[in-house]
């Protein structure tokens, strides 16, 4: 027995074939415009979990990138701060062995006092150093002045850190109580024993100018240690961004030739359909006539 198709069974039949070949050719089309195997939530909906696992990765490893950026430029400053602190207490040194001196006089060692005064300043200055709107040598307490104009400390002593890998963290400032306090007493010590003409107290201030040299020193070499580990972060940053894009390439990706060549043979099924549909509605029609 042969079973003829109806006009209606074959309009529906033929409808079903162009809306599916239209609907391959459509994803197939975005796919060859935006270079992208995986389109709308609809195209390969079991993808678009890892997917956008992927990409929310590639926007973590990007902010690290930044952060470790900014820590880097951070600690730039810092050591800038730390390079004028430095030669402003290699000047106190001079005027400390000057004022030790048996040379000179009460009225010497009352201009060297005077111009410890302008050094005084220059280091609150310098402990007061901000980056981006935060005094970096006030701990967490760094959206006010580290120090006042008489050289107390106003900060904590917890340091802030910034985020710069999935698990590290890096310090972004400084104690500054640790590293400068020991400097504004040294500059009172220095500036009580040049107005009293203590030179015995001077001779041994010297030694203490030394110290505290030394530790500045220190937290300036700690500050090169703090730039190199945020330059080693965003270098280990790069390399996860670059692996995570490859691998959004590799995962959502397209082969162009193979697209390009599947959107032409769609493009011909489609038009074969239109084809054989109009056809095909022809013939039935003409049977009625």
């Amino acid at each position: 027995m042969i079973t003829r198709t109806t006009q209606s069974g074959f309009a529906s039949l033929m409808t079903y074939n162009i809306q599916k070949i239209s609907s391959q050719l459509q994803d197939v089309t975005v796919q060859a415009s935006t270079g992208a195997r995986i389109g709308a939530p609809s195209s390969a909906p079991e993808d678009q979990g890892l997917l956008i696992r992927l990409r929310a990765a590639l926007s973590d490893q990007q902010t690290y990138q930044d952060n470790a950026e900014s820590g880097m430029s951070l600690m730039d400053v810092v050591d800038d701060a730390f390079a004028s602190a430095n030669t402003a207490l290699d000047r106190t040194l001079e005027l400390v062995v000057q004022g030790a001196s048996e040379t000179y006089s009460s009225d010497d060692r009352a201009a060297l006092a005077e111009e410890l005064q302008s050094i005084r300043d220059q280091l609150v200055s310098v402990s007061n150093t901000d980056f981006a709107g935060r005094y970096v040598f006030a701990g967490t307490a760094y959206d006010a002045p580290a120090f006042d104009a008489d050289g107390n400390y106003q900060g904590n002593s917890d340091i802030p850190t910034i985020r710069v890998g999935e698990d590290r963290y890096e310090d972004s400032g400084f104690d500054g109580g640790a590293v400068f306090s020991d400097a504004f007493s040294l500059l009172d010590d220095i500036e009580a024993a040049l107005l009293s003409d203590d030179t015995d107290a001077l001779a041994q201030l010297t030694a203490d100018t030394s110290a505290v040299l030394s530790d500045v020193s220190l937290a300036r070499g700690r500050a090169g240690t703090g730039f190199n580990r945020f330059d080693d972060a965003r270098a280990l940053s790069e390399n996860m961004e670059l692996a995570v894009t490859t691998r959004i390439t590799e995962f959502a990706g397209i082969d162009e030739t193979e697209v390009y060549t599947r959107l032409s043979e769609l493009q011909t099924a489609y038009q074969a359909a239109l084809q054989i549909t109009s056809a095909g509605m022809d013939v039935s029609m003409f049977d009625f006539i």
